[in-house]
């Protein structure tokens, strides 16, 4: 007989997948900031925000679903003037815009907070790569590597 588990949730953008060791930092966002997004350093000393064109890639935000009460609904935001984990090194939900598989390179899409696999207009994220297969649109793990 198969156990059910009903508290168990499915893959929250963001979410820190496993219990790794994890290398992280705290910056304050300049602006609203999704759980799941790749980051850059801001204008201010200790501060992030999306990725830009030019931008250079700080990490993922993250979040510790057994520590974060206050984001703990799908869709909630680091909001300005928030301090936000940053993964650097570790293992990440994050929503793909194109169709990827395990082990390919992992691109930040600029100024949208998406992932693909696609290097041409998008910024490496060190030497991140998807741990899973996924279409466009859904969530799957990326191995963070900034």
């Amino acid at each position: 007989m198969q156990t059910i588990y009903d508290y168990m949730k499915p893959l929250q953008e963001g979410q820190v997948t496993n219990n790794n060791p994890i290398e992280s930092i705290s910056l304050i966002a300049e602006a609203d900031i999704g759980f799941g997004k790749p980051v850059q350093r801001g204008a201010k000393s200790n501060t992030m925000k999306l990725i830009t064109t030019d931008g250079i890639p700080v990490g993922v935000t993250g979040l510790n679903l057994s520590k974060s009460i206050k984001y703990k609904q799908p869709g909630s935001l680091i909001e300005k003037s928030d301090i936000g984990g940053v993964v650097r090194e570790g293992y990440v939900a994050v929503v793909v815009k194109d169709s990827v598989k395990a082990g390919d390179k992992a691109y930040a899409i600029p100024d949208t907070g998406e992932f693909t696999n696609v290097s041409t207009n998008n910024i490496a994220l060190g030497n991140s790569t998807f741990e899973r297969d996924a279409v466009g649109g859904d969530i799957t793990e990326i191995r963070v590597k900034c």
